[in-house]
């Protein structure tokens, strides 16, 4: 008898694939290329200042062609010069030339010393606060686009449609009745009584983009990637990197984990760095940021994924390396001027770190209150003002110093480059889940950047090697199949629970986040972008933040339930397929502002701006009937009054801009941490009048802390 599958081998795991994406510091600095270039042969240098032993009277001194002291020279010889501004002799004069042995065409020529006093502090701090007021003039002449200096005459300025910017529709309603008057209503009325006379006759419609969608389908709008391309000329810190999949698990090789998944896709890293990868040069670690993705499978199906990136410092071999050629771009396309400026700053900036260092430390030995101690304060402050002057006019032009500067930089070399975490499933309803678990997981890697954490110890917990939890989520946990069972996964002493909605409740209930969307633009557009989606349009979300597309996204396609959006989503598109917005069918696509060949379709699109609460589109949308819409619109007005009532600035929240805002270990997913589900609403919205929406009781609970977050 052949042995029966457990349960365990065939269940749904919590999670398909954990990838680790980024680049290589080989990518940067290759070392077998480097080993392979042998330097070349060089024989027994001979000292360049040592005199050369030889007799004056056999080895006279050449003199130069068709000069004074020539005799018989010849006339072709005219075209050389005994001009004093072209000669060395009449810098050092005839006198004083020392011949030496050295025969190297790189023999040192020893300039002039000339005697010019050295910048005073005084001189220096004039020349500081005259730089700090014309610092938005000087940086204009410095014309530098994608880190290679241009001509001004290359530069043009893209050219966009035409679109208009759509305002509340209750004003374009009043506008066009003022334009319309009576007359316009009269002759409204003349046509409906004319058009109920008439026979019906069928008109054949005409395909048009929203039709469109069932002659398409995904992978026939979808274009092939654009070749990546690296341009020689640019800055190394602004040159980009093509991201490449560093590690996955379950790996290809692991057949029997593989075959109950789905397949791994193409393209990941390109979604995970959809404007491809830099190499950062700053001071401090850069901000960790995170957000999702969705792709689509050949036969159809949606894959989902969350993933979060961390900056990781540059190992020393491949520093060097982007040291020298940043070295090499600066004195290609640098002036002198611009360089010594940013060394200067440099100087001046550590010194004066170093004599804060010695205020400090004399503070406590000065009583409270005596003039000393008020001396001392009033030098800090100066000192501080000075510093925080210095460090801001030193970031413009910081691609002119060096990339560590001592007292400023935080690491060994100050380049960092960024690592991305991962996960990757079907089922869409888990991402709030993933996220949490992923902000775990690289806490540790952030080397308490994240405050208020408590530190690995037995009585707490200890920190557990990433394959361990890995191999947790994606093969001994299984995905909840009802709502009556839920899923604990441990990291330390947090304790995560994953769980689904019940059959009564609205499928993603649980997981939408609309706040987001709510945060980012008012209520009159909101009910715009609604109606929009309802048209069918072609939708472009455009933000700086890579999380608010990912957000917006999926709280429109909550907004439109029980309807459920069947064009082309693609919440975060990669720049190398910026192509798509040409697609001939519905889309909902989502846009960074960083991208540098960002061009819009031609016609028949909406551009909604999530950082300046903004929609712009070449037609109006077809409006909801005015009663309902008034309707819709008053009880946004009550159960989302944060812009109105309590004066919430429009923007993208803390949490879409960064993974710990304030660094913290925050969650706004709190029933993710909680063992009891949070109770549903649904049936007490349901049953009340819309007009009693504000005088609803909202339920209190108290909220445990997370990591003392």
């Amino acid at each position: 008898m052949a042995p029966t599958k457990t349960k365990e081998s065939t269940s749904i795991p919590l999670a398909d694939y954990f990838f680790i994406s980024g680049i290589e510091s080989t990518q940067i600095y290759d070392e077998r290329e480097h080993a392979a270039a042998s330097p070349p042969p060089v024989d027994e240098t001979i000292e360049e200042d040592i005199a050369l032993e030889t007799d004056s009277t056999t080895s006279p001194r050449p003199s130069t062609p068709n000069s004074p002291n020539t005799v018989g020279a010849k006339r072709g010889s005219s075209r050389y010069s005994w001009e004093a501004r072209k000669s060395i002799s009449s810098v050092i004069g005839p006198g004083d030339f020392k011949p030496t042995p050295s025969n190297r065409s790189s023999a040192t020529i020893k300039g002039i010393q000339t005697e010019t006093p050295a910048l005073s502090d005084e001189d220096f701090e004039i020349a500081l606060r005259k730089f700090a007021s014309e610092r938005e003039n000087f940086l204009e002449e410095i014309q530098v686009q994608a880190g290679a200096v241009v001509p001004q005459a290359s530069r043009t300025p893209k050219s966009r449609p035409r679109t208009v910017r759509i305002t509340s529709a209750e004003d374009a309603a009043k506008d066009a009745a003022q334009k319309g008057g009576i007359g316009g209503l009269r002759r409204r009325l003349s046509t409906m009584n004319s058009m109920k006379r008439q026979p019906s006759v069928s008109v054949s419609r005409q395909p048009s983009t929203r039709t469109s969608k069932r002659l398409s389908g995904y992978n026939s709008v979808i274009p092939t990637p654009k070749p990546f391309k690296a341009s020689p000329d640019m800055h190394p810190l602004k040159r980009r990197y093509e991201p490449v999949l560093l590690d996955r698990y379950p790996p290809k090789a692991q057949d029997n984990e593989t075959k109950r998944r789905c397949p791994f896709p193409d393209y990941v890293p390109m979604f995970a760095f959809p404007n491809d990868v830099v190499v950062v040069s700053s001071d401090e670690r850069p901000r960790s940021t995170w957000h999702g993705f969705a792709m689509t499978t050949g036969d159809g199906s949606k894959l989902h994924a969350i993933c979060v990136t961390v900056w990781m410092p540059l190992n020393e071999t491949a520093s060097v390396e982007l040291e020298r050629q940043c070295e090499a771009w600066r004195k290609a396309n640098m002036s002198d001027e611009e360089r010594e400026l940013a060394s200067s700053l440099g100087e001046r900036l550590a010194a004066e770190r170093a004599k804060l260092s010695r205020l400090l430390a004399e503070l406590p030995n000065a009583a409270q209150g005596s003039v000393e101690r008020d001396t001392l304060d009033d030098q800090i402050s100066a000192v501080e003002e000075k510093i925080s002057l210095m460090a801001d006019l030193l970031r413009p032009v910081r691609h002119g110093a060096a990339s560590k500067i001592e007292g400023l930089t935080d690491g060994e070399s100050g380049f960092w480059i960024p690592r991305c975490y991962g996960v990757l499933g079907k089922d869409g309803a888990m991402t709030s889940f993933w996220k949490e678990w992923l902000k775990a997981i690289v806490t540790p890697m952030t080397n308490g950047a994240v405050l208020r954490v408590p530190p690995s110890s037995p009585k707490i917990g200890m920190w557990q090697p990433l394959e361990r939890y890995v191999v947790n989520l994606c093969v001994e946990a299984p995905s909840p199949m009802s709502s009556s069972t839920q899923i604990e996964v441990a990291i330390r002493e947090l304790r995560l629970y994953a769980r689904k909605e019940a059959e009564n409740e609205i499928p993603g209930s649980r997981n939408a986040d609309i706040y987001a969307l709510f945060r980012s633009l008012s209520l009159n557009n909101i009910v715009t972008l609604f109606e929009y989606v309802l048209s069918e349009s072609r939708i472009i979300l455009l933000s700086s933040h890579t999380s608010m597309l990912h957000l917006a996204s999926a709280a429109i396609t909550s907004l439109i339930y029980p309807l459920k959006w069947a064009g082309v989503f693609i919440p975060v598109l990669p720049a190398r397929l910026i192509q798509a917005l040409e697609a001939p069918c519905p889309y909902i696509v989502g846009v960074e502002r960083r991208y540098e060949n960002l061009e819009f379709p031609d016609d028949d699109f909406v551009l909604v701006d999530l950082d300046q609460d903004t929609i712009e589109s070449t037609a109006r949308p077809t409006l909801l009937p005015r009663q309902q819409r008034r309707k819709l619109v008053a009880s946004l007005q009550a159960v989302a009054a944060h812009h109105i009532r309590y004066g919430v600035p429009v923007g993208p929240p803390s949490y879409a801009i960064e993974t710990f805002p304030n660094d913290a270990f925050s969650s706004e997913n709190p029933q993710i941490y909680s063992q009891r589900a949070t109770p549903s609403s649904l049936a007490s919205l349901v049953g009340a009048n819309s007009a009693a929406f504000s005088e609803l009781p909202v339920p209190i609970q108290n909220r445990s802390i997370i990591l003392n977050a």
